[in-house]
């Protein structure tokens, strides 16, 4: 047998870097996929007011004001089809990220802090993905 030596890594060889992130590329299909989410949100109970729990459907059918409760899955399917798309996903995801935040405003103005007590699986769902939304579109590049 032979002796080999085997050369030691100085510091100055070059090191190779693993990185576990996907970067930027992977933003846009968050982006898709919370928009997809939004919008199967808005069939999941928002509220629980006495064992009943209405879903968004449900509430924007019992008042002919409450049309504007589909701005969530129009804007949210934009938004999945922008995300998987890549195109446009910035604008897109700032607007429909912010579309959960203003129906809790406009819930909490017009019932009261007491709204807060009352919420359901759906409207937690929402806001996470408007959370999801509004930090992937901060990190997309102009």
């Amino acid at each position: 047998m032979q002796n080999e030596t085997i050369p030691k890594p100085t510091p100055s060889d070059p090191q190779p870097t693993v990185t576990a992130s996907r970067g930027p590329d992977a933003i846009p299909q968050v982006i898709g996929i919370s928009g997809a989410a939004l919008a199967v949100t808005f069939f999941l109970p928002w509220l629980n007011i006495l064992g009943m729990r209405p879903s968004g459907f449900d509430l924007q059918r019992t008042n002919a004001g409450a049309v504007v409760f589909w701005i969530l899955p129009f804007f949210a399917v934009v938004t999945a089809i922008a995300g998987f798309a890549r195109s446009g996903t910035r604008t897109a995801a700032q607007i429909t990220g912010l579309i959960p935040f203003a129906f809790l405003i406009y819930g909490l103005y017009d019932s009261g802090v007491d709204l807060l007590k009352l919420l359901d699986l759906g409207a937690y769902a929402a806001i996470l993905a408007g959370i999801v939304l509004l930090v992937c579109s901060g990190r997309i590049k102009s």
